[in-house]
């Protein structure tokens, strides 16, 4: 066994028994100890006892027995929780602080306990239903028996699961240089993680061994939390919730519509689909001002301070623990979607808008903090800075705790860094003495490749030696508590290691680092260290990322920062091959099962998916390569409810979603009269739809996805051959991604044949795009994919995607631009050129090769051209066919003169190519005369108008004097 020497530190109190001689509790296999329970254990100390029996049995071989009747006591007695054994040893529950735990060792007998919650139901160690919570529950007996295997056992807990635990085995088990200890965790408020859900087929953690892990790092929550915890109200004050939850269903009072935000009707803005299935009136929030909320919501907090429970709410079991702060979690609903009423609208209008979300939140806050202490004055409100900007004048109730929410895994960006180094430090010094704790996302670049971007398969991101960094800081600047979220199966060791300092700022943790190669990968120590070194030294330093990057402002949680070509970018191949020869070595130095095993986990969990993420970025690129079809969407005309489709785009045989020609013959017609986007599908020779299929919206239909940018938000239009038009709402919010269903005034004529099917749709512009978008305008580019999706045959589309999932592939949608200009009374040129000393040159060119031929002279009388010359308007303007053009041109000379127009096709994102030239020639007269000329603007055989531009001149052998031009667009 390794000798193991306790590091000690203000929260351990070392007393009592020292000895030399060390206590044996397994001797070559055979058990020397006996673990000693009460006859009523708590259920904290029941499953201490289980972990305690098990783990040494991982260790030796041998099961100690475990007994609640002395009498049975063979060897050392292990005391776990209180009983008899320890009261004799002046040793009871009721003498620890709240978390509280002590390892005592008597000449006769070693005991671990602490303070415990007087729960006593049978733990199944086999059922993580039966063990204690980690949510306001004490439990500390369990955490005295984890302090015992890991200061004398020299246990270390890493993963979850048997493999995830290090330790020397051996026959005999021996404790030796032990000390008395008595102590608590550091930050009181919480230590707790989420686990993000792992979705890798075969390695997923099972339950039971993931609650034992949170137990084995220490974790709880006993106050200090903030989340979202509104949601109660809905289902009692909005409207009976879906009866597939009858106990939220049985919760409804009564319907009080004036409890929730107004504004949001018939705009489905709750996106509580579970609950309130096709409700568009959900809504997204509670009025923030109204008081019967807030005396509702502060009922609830006065409820749970007193022992009560809250059904319905997110923390239906959350209460009060004797000698702690206690405050009830408290954030609005997690989106942006605020009340409009006129109370809610008076309380900010003096505010600036840059401050506004701040004062709603504590208003808010403050309003429930306040009405909760007139019946406890000890009941406070756990309130989050949950991407809420800094306020200085903000007054806070002192019942508050402020939790803050910091994306650290994007520390290694200078610009985030700072940003949320001074909102940290300077929400830190407005808490006062009020508790503080932090909501941590240590979830990059997870989060970003698999819940945003949806590529998957990503270099990954560890940063252990960051993580000490930022937790010493933290555990050095009196935080009281800790949350993370993150993804266990890669940083689970960033974790290990934050939670430990959690627990106690003295530990070791750089050295508890460099150890945790040789604990864990054994002989495969090295290279795996060398493998982490690298990849850290590459995700974390700023130098690899993109400079824009680097300063850029992201907000408090930081997600989105990591795109595929952002992260590729570390993931190098000349890099790849270093660490996949790295892994390799270590699988060569393996000299156990179990160094194999871990080996394998590693490379099932990381480097697999890590070295084929490589492979499918390097397949992208290459779809990059294939450029996206891009279109002009012209102006139509419409008389009724007749549509002329004679100018519209179209695009026949769409293509497979891997670009392959299909035998279903499709025509897509697309226009816009600066009113609808109108749509026209039609098909013939399609094979047979599975029955099932006939008009299933995600089996059986044309998906059209449109959108301002390439990412979110966007809109998602799914049209069945049955006619039923749906639209869904695609929106990240707080690097959350999500969907659900709007409304959409669409309009839609369908028919359905036995060989064939088409319709024709029309969409409100200015509900073409998602709220904050704007109303979409003539020379608006928009982002566009229409898809077929069906079971009879390959899915099909505009723009082939070369992959199944349009998640995954929205950089693949094609381009638009709507062209054409709305008639307008007023001039788009109104030029006078007697009144002016020389030309513009911003707004008039002569063409270098027109110079050539002749003269523009700016005269008293006017503008002077001799020879064939000409100029040009450098005003751009939009406009297409169905666009009439009407110039006025006073003029005199001789012979004849011209003015018409050069028509432009712009696609999106490419330059301006001339496709058209029109013009009209009119007879020149001696006194200036006026000239009114009329074109109908028409477009190119293969290339719709999207601009024109001004042009005019003399007919060869003429001479011209322009006195003025104008010109109107209709």
């Amino acid at each position: 066994m390794k000798l193991i020497l306790i590091l000690l530190s203000p929260l351990i109190l070392v007393t009592g028994f020292c000895a030399e001689s060390p206590l044996e509790l397994v001797k070559d296999g055979v058990p020397s100890a006996t673990i000693v329970l009460s006859e009523k254990p708590t259920a904290g100390a029941q499953l201490a006892a289980y972990e305690l029996q098990h783990i040494i049995r991982l260790m030796t071989g041998a099961e100690l027995p475990m007994v609640r009747n002395e009498s049975q006591i063979r060897g050392i007695p292990l005391y776990v929780g209180e009983s008899p054994g320890t009261v004799r040893r002046n040793l009871k529950c009721s003498d620890f602080g709240p978390e509280e735990y002590t390892v005592r060792f008597f000449p006769d007998a070693i005991v671990m306990m602490g303070s415990d919650d007087p729960e006593y139901g049978k733990v199944n160690y086999n059922n993580p239903q039966t063990y204690p919570r980690l949510e306001q529950n004490l439990h500390a007996s369990l955490y005295a028996v984890y302090d015992f295997l890991e200061q004398f056992c020299d246990v270390r807990f890493y993963l979850p699961g048997d493999l995830g635990i290090a330790f020397t085995p051996g026959k005999t088990l021996a404790i030796r240089n032990y000390r008395d200890i008595r102590r608590k965790p550091f930050m009181s408020a919480m230590r707790n993680v989420n686990f993000c859900d792992p979705d890798i087929p075969g390695f997923r953690d099972k339950p039971r061994d993931l609650a034992l892990l949170k137990h084995r790092w220490r974790m709880a929550t006993n106050y200090g939390m903030a989340n979202h915890n509104t949601m109660s109200l809905f289902y009692r004050y909005w409207g009976p919730a879906n009866p597939k939850h009858k106990a939220l269903a049985n919760l409804f009072i009564e319907k009080r519509p004036e409890y929730f935000a107004q504004g949001y009707d018939g705009k489905y803005s709750g996106f509580m689909p579970w609950a309130y299935p096709g409700d568009p009136d959900i809504p997204s929030q509670v009025c923030s001002t109204n008081p019967d909320v807030i005396r509702i919501l502060a009922g609830q907090a006065v409820n749970a301070y007193r022992g009560g429970e809250n059904p319905g709410s997110t923390y239906p079991h959350y209460r009060r623990i004797s000698g702690m702060p206690f405050t009830y979690p408290m954030l609005f609903e997690d989106n942006n979607f605020y009340c409009k009423c006129k109370r809610c609208e008076a309380s900010l209008a003096d505010k600036p808008q840059a401050e506004r979300k701040a004062w709603r939140y504590f208003n808010f806050v403050n309003a429930i903090a306040g009405e909760a202490a007139k019946s406890e004055p000890g009941a406070g409100i756990g309130a989050g800075v949950y991407s809420i900007p800094y306020v200085e004048r903000i007054p806070l109730h002192k019942n508050l705790s402020i939790q803050m929410m910091l994306g650290i895994h994007a520390w290694y960006l200078p610009g985030v860094q700072k940003h949320h180094q001074e909102f940290y430090q300077a929400w830190k010094k407005k808490a006062g003495n009020r508790p503080v704790t932090l909501w941590t996302y240590m979830l990059a670049p997870c989060w970003d490749a698999r819940r945003f971007y949806k590529y998957n398969q990503f270099f990954p991101g560890f940063y252990p030696e960051a993580t000490v960094r930022i937790f010493r800081q933290f555990t050095e600047d009196g935080v009281n508590g800790w949350f993370c979220e993150t993804f266990l199966e890669f940083n689970f060791l960033e974790i290990f290691l934050a939670s430990k300092l959690c627990d106690n700022p003295q530990f070791n943790a750089e050295k508890e680092l460099e150890e945790f190669f040789s604990r864990y990968f054994g002989n495969a120590a090295k290279p795996m260290r060398q493998y982490y070194k690298e990849v850290e030294d590459t995700f974390w330093n700023p130098e690899n990322y993109p400079a824009e990057l680097r300063n850029r402002q992201m907000g408090m949680l930081v997600l989105g920062a990591h795109t595929d070509r952002v992260n590729w970018a570390l993931g190098t191949p000349e890099r790849l091959a270093k660490l996949d020869a790295l892994f390799r070595e270590a699988g060569k130095l393996a000299a156990n099962d179990v160094e194999r095993a871990r080996l394998n986990l590693f490379e099932n969990r990381i480097h697999r998916q890590m070295m084929e993420g490589r492979k499918k970025f390097e397949q992208r690129e290459s779809v990059r390569s294939v450029p996206v079809p891009k279109l002009v969407v012209p102006m139509l005309s419409k008389a009724g409810d007749k549509i002329d489709w004679s100018r519209s785009e179209c695009v026949r045989n769409f293509k497979t979603l891997f670009g392959k020609e299909d035998a279903t013959q499709t025509e897509f017609r697309i226009g816009h009269d600066h009113e609808n986007l109108y749509l026209s599908y039609c098909e013939t020779g399609a094979p047979p739809e599975h029955v099932k299929a006939k008009n299933d919206p995600w089996l059986n239909s044309i998906e059209i996805f449109v959108g301002k940018t390439v990412g979110y938000p966007f809109h998602h239009i799914v049209v069945t051959p049955d006619g039923i038009v749906a639209n869904y709402l695609h929106k990240e919010v707080n690097g959350i991604v999500s969907y659900g269903k709007i409304p959409l005034p669409a309009k839609i004529v369908n028919r359905q044949e036995k060989d064939g099917w088409e319709f024709q749709l029309s969409i409100p512009l200015k509900s073409l795009l998602p709220d904050g978008q704007g109303t979409v305008r003539a020379g608006d580019e928009l982002y566009l994919n229409i898809m077929r999706s069906r079971t009879g045959g390959p899915a099909l589309a505009w723009s082939p995607t070369f992959d199944e999932s349009y998640l995954r592939s929205l950089y693949r949608m094609g381009r638009i631009r709507l062209a054409g200009a709305k008639p307008s009374a007023g001039f788009a040129i109104q030029e006078d050129f007697t009144k002016i000393k020389r030309l513009d040159e911003r707004k008039w060119r002569i063409p270098n090769h027109a110079a050539k031929s002749g003269h523009v002279t700016l005269e008293k009388g006017g503008l002077h051209f001799t020879g064939t010359t000409f100029i040009v308007s450098e005003q751009l303007f939009s406009a297409s066919s169905g666009n009439e053009i009407i110039i006025n041109i006073a003029a005199s000379g001789t012979g004849k003169g011209y003015a018409g127009i050069c028509g432009y096709q712009q696609l999106p994102g490419e330059t301006r190519k001339e496709i058209a030239y029109q013009n009209q020639i009119f007879e020149l007269k001696e006194q200036a005369d006026n000239y009114r000329l009329t074109l109908s603007l028409k477009d190119a055989k293969n290339a719709k108008m999207t601009h024109i531009k001004l042009i005019m001149g003399p007919i060869a052998g003429a001479t011209m004097t322009v006195n003025q031009v104008n010109m109107k667009i209709r």
